[in-house]
């Protein structure tokens, strides 16, 4: 969304306690910290950070979040840059190539 574009007044988050009605109404539940953090970023229209462990709910969120505002949701995956070295360790000592499905590990 454009800086110059606004939502349409069905969808526009007025304050941080609309934000949290609106959340418990399509199922989410949230604390006031991370509802000011989300009610910031939408007007700031700025990104937002969420990390994690599994499970606790960030993808969640950001469907909550794209339905509450009408928009579509991307994901992006991230992997630990560890993770990616240890596994391209694990296929050099196994002797198979760095290429799997059209992506190169390095």
């Amino acid at each position: 969304m454009m800086a110059s574009q606004a939502l349409p007044e069905h969808k526009e988050i007025k304050d941080v306690d609309n934000l949290i009605q609106r959340f418990e109404q399509l199922g989410y539940v949230t604390d006031r910290a991370l509802a000011t953090a989300v009610y910031l970023v939408t007007k700031l229209q700025k990104p937002l950070l969420i990390e994690g462990h599994a499970g606790v709910g960030k993808t969640e969120l950001a469907k909550v979040l794209a339905a509450m505002l009408g928009t579509r949701l991307i994901r992006r995956l991230r992997m630990e840059l560890s993770k990616a070295v240890a596994g391209h360790q694990n296929r050099r000592k196994n002797g198979s190539n760095c290429r799997r499905e059209g992506k190169t590990y390095f």
